[in-house]
């Protein structure tokens, strides 16, 4: 991650940044437990790159009054992404898959505005969109939770959107 930061003028303070991160997921592990044993090997995975370039605006338009606006561009991209299983007694190839690359792009705004009506109580509002990247697991590895819940995996999940709105006192 890196980030620059620099008061702009009396009434503005103005940060810009990028931050990266890279993924490279592999699960191997033994599953279906039959006459106290495993009975199946499975091998699955992949890789996910995320890009992100930010800028925001703090603006201090009276001394009881700030407005913050900011946007984000991210970049989401899977690679690689494979499950193969096989039976753990004969080696037999039970299921071998390789999924396609994704490439997303999205655009996340964001503004605020605070008014301090006293010392001691403030009025805000707020409205943003925002993402999340499926992970690995949801990508290529099915699991299962507590009370025997099974989720089976899915290599053609996208990323999730949220648009909200806030205020508060």
């Amino acid at each position: 991650m890196l980030q620059w930061s620099r008061p702009i003028g009396t009434r503005h303070s103005l940060s810009a940044g990028t931050d990266f991160q890279w993924i490279r997921a592999t699960a191997n592990e033994d599953s279906t437990f039959v006459a106290g044993q495993f009975t199946r090997r499975r091998e699955a995975g992949g890789r996910q790159a995320f890009d992100g370039l930010y800028v925001e605006d703090v603006f201090l338009a009276t001394p009881s009054w700030r407005i913050v606006g900011a946007a984000r561009v991210d970049r989401w991209q899977t690679k690689d992404g494979a499950r193969d299983e096989s039976d753990v007694l004969t080696s037999a190839t039970l299921r071998s898959e390789t999924y396609p690359s994704q490439d997303k792009w999205t655009l996340n705004p964001s503004l605020g505005i605070r008014h301090n009506i006293t010392s001691r109580l403030s009025v805000k509002a707020s409205a943003y969109r925002a993402f999340r990247a499926p992970t690995p697991s949801e990508l290529y590895r099915p699991f299962r939770s507590r009370g025997n819940v099974i989720t089976e995996s899915n290599a053609l999940l996208t990323p999730e959107r949220l648009t909200g709105v806030q205020a508060g006192l």
